[in-house]
């Protein structure tokens, strides 16, 4: 699986955990990518000349750079927005290509919607983040409708989610009652993920066992494979799953095996199984139903 991230964020958090805070300044990256459309050029280079190969195999990176804000009103005024959009046309030989975008509603990252296929919205458990949100939505809309119809809102990861905490739970089920597309896959709040930005690592080689890892692992099982996708597999992780017991005897691993289905789908408990629970776990199964058979 290759796979290409764009940072258009100008203060290029993506590009720093991924390369490192000792980069090369004099690197390609993606503020020069749109410079020279600006500019006249016999021959503009291709996409594939401002991508950085990371230390990860299979990662690769279109760096960003402080230029972006320079740049902004001079692409906005020029009506560059489609630039990207083109540009992502000729970079076929990744599977997949995610787009990291400033957190106001600017030129990039409108540009980013509208050359994507599906967009994932990050939503932090508070009031300021919610009328974001909502703002969000709306300017999707019109996205689809002025630019790219075929946009599709993949779904709305709650971040930094304290599961104890009575306040994230009441507006992550709040915005589930509004009929909101909220990903069952949260992610928890936790240091280590401050400690894998400090180290350049991504958390899947930085603490593979850890919580959030398992919760990032989950959610993009979840959005890659679809519905019915299996989120965790039986014996899986057993540095983290060690830690606990079941019936007085320590686990060796996941005890059981977990599937993503949509809501209202039909279960059936084959050979003897029995439904045991179900219910809302905020942060950690979402609205599940527990199987057991006696095996």
């Amino acid at each position: 699986l290759r796979t290409l991230v764009i940072d258009l964020d100008s203060q290029g958090n993506s590009t720093r955990y991924l390369l490192g805070a000792d980069m090369p300044e004099d690197m390609p990256n993606v503020a020069e990518f749109f410079e020279q459309s600006l500019k006249f050029t016999i021959r503009d280079k291709g996409a594939k000349e401002f991508i950085v190969h990371t230390q990860w195999e299979g990662l690769d990176v279109m760096p960003s750079s402080p230029l972006l804000d320079e740049l902004h009103s001079k692409l906005e005024s020029r009506s560059k927005i489609l630039k990207l959009s083109k540009a992502l046309d000729d970079l076929d030989e990744f599977d997949e290509i995610v787009i990291d975008t400033p957190p106001a509603l600017n030129f990039y990252s409108r540009s980013a919607l509208i050359a994507a296929d599906t967009c994932l919205i990050p939503f932090d458990c508070d009031d300021f983040s919610r009328q974001a949100l909502y703002g969000l939505l709306e300017a999707v809309d019109e996205i689809r409708e002025d630019h790219n119809e075929d946009l599709r809102i993949e779904g709305i990861v709650v971040n930094q989610f304290v599961a104890r905490a009575s306040q994230p739970q009441r507006i992550v089920q709040e915005l589930i009652d509004e009929k909101l597309p909220v990903l069952d896959s949260m992610l928890s709040s936790s240091v280590k993920i401050a400690e894998s930005h400090d180290a350049s690592q991504p958390m899947i080689w930085f603490a593979p066992s850890h919580k959030l890892t398992l919760e990032f692992v989950a959610l993009y099982r979840s959005e890659a494979d679809g519905a019915f996708a299996i989120s965790q597999l039986w014996g899986e992780n057993p540095d983290f799953y060690g830690q606990f017991n079941y019936d007085g005897v320590a686990l060796l691993g996941h005890n059981g095996i977990d599937f993503l289905t949509p809501s209202g789908t039909m279960l059936y408990a084959v050979d003897g199984g029995q439904v045991a629970r179900t219910g809302f776990e905020p942060g950690g199964f979402g609205n599940f139903v527990l199987l057991r058979h006696p095996w």
